[in-house]
């Protein structure tokens, strides 16, 4: 009876070396996810400060546009009393 295992190494071989790049890809696909959880933190700052300036903006267009009525109104006012 012969106890030869070497027909049991490549296979076990072969299981290790498997399970060293799925331990490889699991740990890529974690800075993956992390760099995308950081991406994404980004872009929810970014968005923010983009509301916040569009709602400046807004206000400034308003503001604005009540000082051209007050202006006009002056203007208008201005020429009548010319008359």
């Amino acid at each position: 009876m012969s106890n030869d295992i070497s027909g049991h190494l490549e296979p076990q071989d072969k299981l290790k070396k498997i399970n060293r790049e799925l331990r490889k890809e699991i740990e890529n696909r974690k800075k993956a996810e992390k760099a995308i959880a950081n991406r994404t933190e980004h872009l929810k700052e970014v968005n923010v400060a983009l509301k916040v300036l569009a709602q400046k903006r807004e206000e400034d267009r308003k503001s604005c546009g009540s000082w051209s009525l007050i202006i006009e109104t002056t203007h208008s006012c201005v020429s009548m009393i010319k008359i």
